[in-house]
């Protein structure tokens, strides 16, 4: 399977991620018991390697290219065209991260592919029959 179809389809599982977390709370809610410093001797609010942790994967999030939304569009409406339990691999692995054999984004990697020859070869005999 081509390199820019996985490309593609992690920036589709970025996207989609996205999406989902549009009503997620964001940082200027987070619980007070972290706005309470770490000056006062108790322990709390002091900078952990947790902390550390957390920062830098957002540091690393930074470093992605930014989301192509017109070509996630396009790769959401031939996941719908394939089969379901092709769609779940993809959720799993691209949206939601989980590990999933490698095989099984394989084969649903094809079914995307298959899809879009096929809505090619409509758009074709669409264009000839005019």
């Amino acid at each position: 399977m081509s390199n820019d179809l996985w490309s593609r389809a992690w920036n589709w599982g970025r996207a989609t991620w996205r999406e989902l977390m549009r009503d997620a709370p964001d940082c200027s809610c987070v619980n007070s018991i972290y706005q309470m410093g770490g000056d006062d001797g108790d322990g709390y609010g002091e900078v952990t390697e947790d902390t550390v942790i957390a920062e830098q994967e957002v540091e690393a999030r930074a470093e992605l290219p930014p989301i192509d939304d017109l070509d996630a569009e396009d790769i959401h409406g031939w996941i719908k065209q394939i089969p379901q339990t092709a769609q779940a691999t993809l959720w799993a692995r691209f949206v939601y991260r989980r590990d999933v054999p490698r095989q099984n984004v394989e084969n649903a990697l094809h079914a995307i592919w298959m899809a879009m020859q096929a809505n090619r070869a409509v758009v074709e005999r669409m264009r000839h029959a005019t």
